[in-house]
């Protein structure tokens, strides 16, 4: 198990009841994420966690499928399925890392707070995976923590967080390197939007070229 699955799992139940911190925001990418969704819309979302953000877009699209490397995170999601009676998705673990596994094509995929969390390598091994997962002019909608420079007191918080497990490994890209890494993989930036005021997340809408 990678040290971000352990501390997902060792986190989940936490982090299911947990408050979302910036409500209004969320709504907003709720909102602009739903322009490119129809009732034929097949979804994948990675690194899904408790499911909450797949069972709310599940009633405007045809199918969702959601994935997570944390198991218990899985679980609590295939909870929420029950609960609110939803037909037209599903949950499972699998890790981002092995995309190119999926023998599937979809018309979205979504990385909301995903990008940030993977290494350097497997986050350009994980977007040419997802453009190939993508159907012709399909969608990778995304929501990525990009504040550079860091402050080196929150660069050792981090390092030590992350070498003693109480944080997940984070690897923060500026704005500009993320736009980069996009286009590298072959898509071409359709919309954005930020928010945040001590860590700046970028929302980016990039289309399949």
């Amino acid at each position: 198990m990678g040290q971000g699955a352990f501390f997902s799992n060792l986190t989940a139940k936490k982090y299911a009841k947990q408050a979302i911190a910036d409500q209004a925001s969320y709504e907003k990418k709720l909102e602009l994420t739903r322009k490119y969704l129809t009732p034929e819309s097949e979804v994948l979302e990675i690194g899904c966690g408790t499911g909450s953000t797949a069972v709310l877009h599940a009633p405007y699209v045809k199918y969702i499928e959601g994935i997570d490397y944390a198991g218990s995170m899985i679980v609590i999601a295939n909870e929420k399925l029950k609960s609110h009676n939803i037909a037209n998705a599903t949950f499972s673990v699998e890790d981002v890392k092995n995309l190119a596994a999926k023998n599937k094509q979809y018309d979205v995929v979504l990385g909301m707070n995903i990008i940030h969390l993977l290494s350097p390598q497997d986050q350009m091994l994980a977007l040419k995976n997802i453009h190939a997962l993508l159907k012709p002019n399909g969608y990778f909608i995304s929501s990525t923590i990009c504040t550079l420079p860091i402050p080196w007191y929150l660069k050792m918080l981090v390092a030590v967080g992350s070498g003693i497990r109480l944080l997940p490994p984070i690897n923060v890209l500026s704005e500009s390197d993320l736009k980069k890494s996009l286009e590298s993989a072959g898509f071409g930036i359709e919309e954005q939007w930020s928010h945040g005021e001590k860590f700046k997340v970028i929302f980016l809408v990039a289309k399949k070229l």
